[in-house]
This record gives structure tokens, C-alpha cells and sequence, in this order.
């Protein structure tokens, strides 16, 4: 071989080997570029069907959104943490079904975190529209919500509506019962007072009216609540919180000084709580009041006679009058305020 031929064989080589670390080199890098994709596509397979999943799941509800989803992979599968906006606190079971869709679909165990803030949603008065679904993208899902959902979520804003003018009564939450007999829908309410079973069923008959469906039935669950002020136990807001001037004030403590002399002079009766509140040229005057017996229309025609008497005030007067006393060896007491 002459000595051009070795030269130029020489430089083939070193080209050759030089090409070898190159080709090494670019399969490497596509080694790592292709597990690095197919993690990839599977982490964009994963949030895709966690996503999917969820949303088929909480899109039933009434006023619901999903905010954000995390996932953490663990030895044993994934680790899922669900932000949600919800009106109530979701149910474990729900969480659960929730969590089985999850795993069945991914193939692996599924541990599930649902973390719910809780929000209301309400829309104008005298509207029943419902806010659809939304999903991690505050796009309106397309999975509709379910009639008894949807029916909750419309008897909710009616019920706020018919409240709003209450200012002794507060809707904490509601809850829907499916029977036999048709829906029922099960109001927790924060009231000093039981609601009566007439006011009860002229509510039902004006969800009724609104939505259109003469089945629904309404139960009350009334929380018992009352509310003190400086003042003493608040019967009207009014009496307590009203922007009285120095003459109203000074009427408004005579009334009550007046009734509450005039009804625990009888034996045994006692004012746990009179409240009196300017009305146009009138009061109102409302009271609690525990004793041996009921007091009488009488009583109260003869307890608004003597304050228009004694005090020139014309008063409507109401009072919740109880048969109870507290009992002891050293005579009767007035009863706890309940």
C-alpha cells in the first residue's frame, strides 16, 4: 500500500470514528428525548382522564366548579387532590365513588383528596336560572345537571328570595329527599321561633306555584337561635339597631316600663323580654312572657287600653306567651329564655 493510500485510509478512519461518537452521542439523546415524550404523553394521558373523570362525577351537582387538580405519583399509584367550590361539605361516599371511576379508568390505585371551599350561588330575584357546570378551564361542561339537582338548586334561590324580608329567620342549608311520593325538600333554618304548620305548607304551595310541580313537600329543620344586644334579648331588630332620636328613645323605655309592671304585677308572671319599636304614628310592641297560664286577648286589649291611657301611645302588642315556670323549694322563678 503506498503511502497515500495508508494517508487517506488514516483519515476514513478518524472521519469514521468521529461519525461513531457523533451517532452514539444522537442515539443517546433520542433515548432520553423518547422516555422524556412518553412520560409526557402519559402525565397529559393521566390529567386528561383524572379531569375527565371529575368532571362527569361533580357536574351533577348544584353549584359546583372544579378550581384546580394536583397530582403527586407515589410508589403505590397517584395521589390526587381535588379543589372544588361547592354549597356543602361532600360526602366521603361521594369521594369514594369518586375515587373508584378514577382507578378504574387509570388503570392504578387512586388515593383521593377532595378539598371543598364552600361558596353559595345566587342569582337575581325572581329568576330560576340555573349557573351550569364549570370546569378546570371555567368552561361550561357539556354533562347536564340532573333534574333533582337542578330542582334543589332553583328551590334554593326561591327560598332565599322569601327570606330575604325575615330578618329573625337565616336558610343555613337544603337538602333534597327523593321518595316515592315525590321530592322532598328539607330546610335547616336558624329561627327563634317554631315555624307554624300553616306557614309551612303556604311555603310549599308557593315552591310549588314557581316551580311548577305539585309533588314537592317541605320539612322545616329549625335551629334554635337567639340573639342578645346591649339592650338585652332581641325580639325586633328594630327596637335594638333602629335609628331612634332622644323622645323615641325615651317613649320606647316607658312602653316597656309600663307592659312589663303592668304584666308582672299578676302572680307568678314574668317579662323575659319586651321590645318596642316606632311604626308611623304607632308602636309595635312585641314580648316573651312565662307563667302559670296564657295571658288572654283580654289581657292584651286591657295592656294596650293602659299605655294609650297613661301614655298617649297607641301600641300593637304581641306576645308570646308560655305555660312554664321554674320550680324550687324556695318558690317560682322565671324560666331559661328559650
Amino acid at each position: 500500500m503506498s503511502e497515500k493510500q495508508a494517508g487517506l485510509l488514516s483519515g476514513w478512519r478518524g472521519l469514521v470514528g468521529r461519525f461513531s461518537v457523533a451517532v452514539i452521542s444522537l442515539t443517546l439523546v433520542a433515548i432520553v428525548l423518547t422516555g422524556y415524550l412518553f412520560t409526557l404523553i402519559d402525565d397529559l394521558r393521566v390529567n386528561r382522564v383524572v379531569n375527565s373523570v371529575l368532571d362527569e362525577q361533580l357536574a351533577h351537582l348544584p353549584n359546583t366548579a372544579l378550581t384546580s387538580v394536583e397530582l403527586n405519583p407515589t410508589t403505590k399509584g397517584v395521589s390526587i387532590i381535588a379543589s372544588v367550590d361547592t354549597p356543602q361539605i361532600l360526602e366521603p361516599y361521594m369521594a369514594k365513588v369518586i375515587e373508584e371511576h378514577l382507578s378504574a379508568q387509570l388503570g392504578q390505585p387512586v388515593q383521593l383528596f377532595m378539598r371543598c371551599k364552600v361558596t353559595k350561588v345566587i342569582s337575581a330575584t325572581g329568576s330560576t336560572n340555573i349557573r351550569p357546570y364549570l370546569n378546570l378551564d371555567g368552561k361550561v361542561s357539556h354533562v347536564q345537571l340532573t333534574p333533582p339537582m337542578a330542582l334543589l338548586q332553583q328551590a334554593e334561590q326561591i327560598a332565599r328570595e322569601a327570606l330575604a324580608g325575615q330578618d329573625y329567620l337565616h336558610l343555613d342549608d337544603i337538602s333534597l329527599v327523593e321518595l316515592d311520593s315525590g321530592p322532598v325538600l328539607v330546610m335547616a333554618i336558624q329561627s327563634p321561633r317554631e315555624p307554624s304548620a300553616e306557614r309551612v305548607e303556604n311555603f310549599q304551595k308557593f315552591l310549588q306555584e314557581r316551580l311548577q310541580n305539585s309533588n314537592i313537600q317541605v320539612g322545616i329543620r329549625r335551629i334554635s337561635t337567639s340573639e342578645v344586644s346591649a339592650k338585652g334579648p332581641v325580639i325586633l331588630g328594630a327596637a335594638h339597631y333602629g335609628a331612634l332620636d332622644e323622645g323615641q328613645r325615651q317613649i320606647q323605655a316607658q312602653i316597656e316600663s309600663l307592659l312589663t309592671r303592668s304584666i308582672m304585677d299578676k302572680s307568678n308572671f314574668y317579662v323575659q323580654a319586651i321590645d318596642a319599636a316606632p311604626a308611623g304614628e304607632s308602636w309595635i310592641v312585641r314580648g316573651l312572657v312565662a307563667g302559670p297560664n296564657v295571658l288572654s286577648p283580654a289581657d292584651i286589649k286591657a295592656l294596650q287600653d293602659a299605655v294609650k291611657r297613661e301614655l298617649n301611645q297607641k301600641v300593637d302588642l304581641k306576645i308570646l306567651s308560655r305555660v312554664e315556670l321554674e320550680v324550687g323549694e324556695e318558690g317560682y322563678q322565671s324560666p331559661p329564655i328559650r
